[in-house]
């Protein structure tokens, strides 16, 4: 079957399913605006879910923010008319076995989720730090989408983000191996924010785990009303405010936060975990 804009209109207002049981991911909204174009499908979702509990199946639906669009490259999915389900008239299939991923396209008169089913998020605490993009990222992403991020500032996930959503070991490329993570949902969002659209859009529609890594050469942690801070420069710091000029272990750590109160100092923001990564 040959996916076409045309053929993709008795599904606006329909809904999109997209499940992964690999990656262990759920989702399923109102299809907004659907279209094919260079040989990708381009969804644009009125509002999104993530259904929590899948595999195997969803106990609740949480709705999910800054979601963009949905895209597939349609040479690497089969595509195929399913037809109808147990209402409404009939439904197109797509499967990949390189994303794993299995998309289901309902009409707008098929099975829905009702939005009345969705929750509202429970808000985690955010880290006061950010992560500031200094430089051009290294990777395999074209250059123009990598060059994007500078300038951003992308929320530093807390102990409670990473602990919703472990990291899955899936990236792409090894270019920024022990750098810093973030959420991948946050820096699509400070793309979004600085109307970086297509770059939002390429990495929304990637085959990805929740976390994105940025170098530590390109990238330096913010605190929220001072300057950008690279690792070295941290260090310093932290060795002029402490007056520690030996190696930092976690031993030293445990004990620096003991006596000297780290853990309250401005730079580091209350968060103990992070200097323990950078320094440990």
């Amino acid at each position: 079957m040959q996916l076409t804009t045309a053929g993709l209109q008795l599904h606006i207002g329909g809904q999109i399913e997209i499940q992964n049981q690999q990656e262990e991911y759920l989702y399923r909204g109102d299809i907004k605006e659907a279209k094919v174009e260079n040989n990708e499908l381009h969804i644009i979702l009125a509002w999104c879910a993530k259904g929590e509990g899948y595999p195997p199946f969803p106990n609740r639906w949480i709705k999910v923010n800054n979601i963009p669009e949905y895209a597939a490259g349609l040479q690497i999915y089969s595509v195929k008319d399913i037809g109808p389900g147990r209402e409404g008239g009939s439904r197109i299939l797509l499967e990949s076995a390189i994303t794993n991923e299995v998309v289901t396209l309902f009409p707008r008169d098929g099975s829905k989720l009702e939005i009345s089913r969705v929750e509202e998020p429970e808000l985690v605490p955010k880290s006061p730090l950010k992560l500031k993009i200094f430089s051009t990222p290294p990777g395999s992403a074209p250059e123009g989408i990598r060059k994007d991020w500078v300038g951003l500032e992308i929320p530093v996930p807390t102990q409670e983000e990473v602990d919703q959503h472990p990291p899955s070991g899936r990236g792409l490329g090894t270019e920024n191996e022990g750098g810093f993570s973030v959420l991948r949902e946050d820096a699509i969002a400070a793309l979004i924010k600085n109307e970086k659209l297509d770059a939002a859009s390429f990495w929304a529609s990637l085959p990805l785990g929740r976390f994105l890594l940025f170098s530590r050469e390109c990238s330096g942690l913010v605190s929220p009303d001072g300057p950008g801070y690279s690792q070295e420069e941290l260090l310093e710091y932290a060795r002029i405010a402490f007056g520690y000029q030996g190696k930092f272990d976690l031993e030293v750590i445990e004990t620096l936060f003991d006596k000297a109160k780290l853990g309250r100092h401005p730079v580091l923001n209350d968060n103990k975990r992070y200097f323990i990564e950078i320094y440990a």
